[in-house]
């Protein structure tokens, strides 16, 4: 493994591991870390693919699948909406049952009537970079229509990513979707390759 993935490899429980080198870490820090890792990257999230495989290789662990979703979730609710990173451990957990919530039935009644009337239902345009069908459209009209349907609604966008992936792997057939669900969710977050928080 060369200099620079050792470096990113290194870096990588800082920025996306629940643990107190994230909740500890100033906003410039993080900013500058994220901007060295992945920005001028045409493709951030096949970075970030990269980092986490060669983290779970390397420390032999499996990092949950929710628990990366929600930590994404957090850079997209930054960049996006300007909301704050998690300073605790108990703000993680508070945010990963909220996300955790779109998995009973019975409570995504509220965000699938949001998105209905939004966006007609469809998450995939924002989450599923895999699928040709929707990648049409670029990062700046996606990031736009993002926060045009957040704004004044009581939903984040990390709710939007989490009900999509909650949505999907409950459906047969669909891993390939679940799959990229993180990955799509941190290209979003780059503007002229660098992260950007508008």
């Amino acid at each position: 493994m060369n200099d620079v993935r050792t470096q990113a490899t290194s870096i990588f429980p800082t920025l996306f591991l629940p643990s107190e080198g994230f909740f500890q870490l100033p906003l410039e820090d993080r900013i500058s870390m994220v901007n060295m890792v992945f920005g001028n990257k045409i493709y951030p999230s096949l970075e970030l693919r990269f980092d986490r495989m060669d983290y779970e290789t390397d420390h032999n662990t499996k990092i949950l699948d929710l628990d990366f979703i929600v930590m994404v979730g957090n850079y997209l609710d930054f960049s996006l909406l300007g909301s704050s990173f998690f300073g605790n451990e108990d703000e993680f957990i508070e945010a990963k049952n909220r996300s955790a919530q779109w998995l009973d039935g019975r409570k995504e009644k509220g965000i699938q009537s949001f998105l209905f009337q939004t966006i007609g239902g469809n998450t995939r345009e924002f989450f599923d970079n895999g699928s040709h069908e929707y990648t049409n459209s670029n990062i700046a009209t996606k990031r736009q229509k993002l926060k045009s349907i957040l704004t004044d609604s009581k939903f984040l966008a990390s709710d939007l990513l989490a009900y999509h992936y909650c949505l999907y792997s409950s459906m047969e057939r669909y891993e390939h979707v679940t799959e990229e669900t993180s990955y799509s969710a941190w290209d979003l977050c780059f503007l002229q390759s660098r992260f950007i928080s508008e």
